[in-house]
């Protein structure tokens, strides 16, 4: 996650938006039901939009796990989470690579929508 994503996510518009969202979602994993480690997931994402620019629709609770599934990051991440806070060289290195993984993640989603809404605009014609 960079580290501008990270900062907006620590923005009260988005803890708003959040809370709001998992109060909506009855406070659970919209596909398990799931009360742990719950997030706010984005069903798509805009070039240049904050977090908390985007509608309601466009957000829904997901528990750790099935967040993680969404945005395709391996399950060695599962381990990871579990495993005690360690400073050693090789779980630090561990993290950092899930770490990028995930930004890469959700820069080529990002990019993906922007290649969707590209396409339609020039369908329209």
């Amino acid at each position: 996650m960079s580290n501008q994503y990270a900062a907006q996510l620590s923005d009260p518009h988005w803890k708003e938006l959040r809370d709001r969202i998992v109060s909506r979602d009855g406070g659970r994993c919209v596909q398990c039901g799931s009360t742990d480690e719950l997030n706010v997931h984005h069903s798509h994402y805009r070039e240049g939009r904050a977090p908390w620019e985007y509608r309601d629709s466009d957000l829904f609770t997901l528990c750790g796990a099935h967040h993680r599934k969404v945005h395709g990051i391996p399950e060695v991440r599962e381990i990871l989470i579990r495993l005690p806070k360690d400073d050693s060289p090789v779980i630090q290195a561990m993290r950092e690579e899930i770490e990028r993984r995930e930004e890469d993640v959700i820069e080529r989603e990002a990019k993906d929508a922007k290649n969707r809404k590209e396409m339609d605009h020039a369908d329209h014609r």
